[in-house]
């Protein structure tokens, strides 16, 4: 037998940034929304609602932040990020109607100026609005 290793790619093409929120209040981020908002290290934030459009949410980042967005696996390629706020992810997951054990997943999109400061929007991805996605598995 003449074998070829097939190698992993660590690299990926299809990677949208991304944080998701699941049902106990942990918000993750992956490498490329960290990389979309400059996020280098462990960094305050704030969230904020849209107040004419309640489904629109907002990232603010700043010193006087409540949240603490800590960075894992600093020294990877790719690191990810992780903060806990069960009452501030309760009010964003109370506005969706979607399984309450599903993760909500949102696309972070470009930052938008107001006064001078960034506010990076959520645009929520509607699959993990769907009852079929339970940590990976179809829901009974």
């Amino acid at each position: 037998m003449k074998s070829v290793l097939i190698e992993r790619s660590s690299q990926r093409s299809n990677v949208i940034p991304k944080v998701s929120i699941n049902d106990k209040g942990s918000f993750f981020f992956n490498h490329k929304a960290l990389e979309l908002m400059g996020i280098k290290e462990s960094a305050k934030l704030q969230i904020f609602q849209d107040s004419e459009n309640k489904n629109v949410w907002y990232i603010h980042f700043d010193n006087d932040g409540y949240g603490n967005l800590l960075i894992k696996d600093s020294k990877k390629t790719n690191p990810s990020g992780q903060l806990s706020m069960t009452d501030v992810a309760n009010k964003i997951r109370s506005q969706f109607d979607q399984d309450p054990k599903c993760i909500l997943r949102f696309e972070i999109q470009e930052a938008k100026i107001y006064e001078e400061q960034e506010y990076f929007p959520l645009h929520v991805i509607k699959d993990s609005l769907s009852k079929i996605k339970v940590f990976g598995r179809p829901s009974n």
